[in-house]
């Protein structure tokens, strides 16, 4: 089997890999006991990749964790989607939205439902449940046209009008489970990869904290 050099900047070496390995599995290679954080995604010739992503030809790979600002960036869109995942266990007939950012957090609400300390406390645990399963988050590229008629289905209007501003034939959009997701940036690979964040009342809505 073809093997593949790798110059990783986060052990300052060179690295060896088969044709074909996942990020996530170079990640394992260097993991070392005292890294607290885990990599949330990597640099690879400058441009950053998912865990996921295969290496097929010799490149020069940094991973990032939350310390790093495109890492804060992976790690918010990863926890909006377990967030989105949650409130559709909880609350399928009820649209949540996540409207803008606060210091060190987000402000979202949840449609047709009166925010309370008991409704937050119940997304959280949901949360919680969901991170503990390690679900898969899968990237699935299509045409834009047929992202589009997902979303039509689900109801997801604000997605579909998102989509028409970029002028492109396919799309990636995201899945977990029953869920499906458009985000213009990288995500995790599973749910397990959050840890910290809280979901507390908060005005008309409810406050998202990381």
């Amino acid at each position: 089997m073809e093997h593949i050099k790798i110059v990783c900047k986060n052990c300052n070496s060179e690295l060896f890999v088969d044709w074909g390995t996942r990020l996530k599995d170079v990640a394992k290679m260097i993991a070392t006991p005292d890294k607290k954080e885990p990599w949330l995604a990597a640099y690879v010739n400058n441009s950053i990749r998912e865990l996921d992503y295969r290496i097929c030809e010799p490149v020069t790979v940094k991973f990032i964790d939350i310390t790093h600002f495109e890492g804060i960036r992976v790690y918010q869109r990863t926890l909006f989607m377990i967030l989105h995942k949650a409130v559709h266990d909880l609350y399928p007939d009820n649209r949540f939205r996540i409207k803008h950012s606060l210091s060190k957090g987000f402000y979202c609400e949840l449609e047709g439902i009166t925010p309370s300390e008991e409704v937050a406390a119940r997304v959280r645990e949901r949360v919680d449940e969901l991170i503990a399963q390690n679900i898969p988050i899968v990237r699935n590229k299509m045409l834009k046209e047929e992202a589009i008629e997902i979303y039509r289905q689900l109801g997801f209007e604000d997605k579909i009008a998102l989509l028409n501003t970029r002028p492109r034939l396919y799309s990636d959009i995201y899945s977990m489970d029953d869920i499906v997701g458009y985000f213009y940036g990288a995500l995790a690979p599973d749910s397990g990869y959050i840890h910290l964040f809280d979901i507390r009342r908060y005005y008309n809505g409810f406050y998202i904290a990381l």
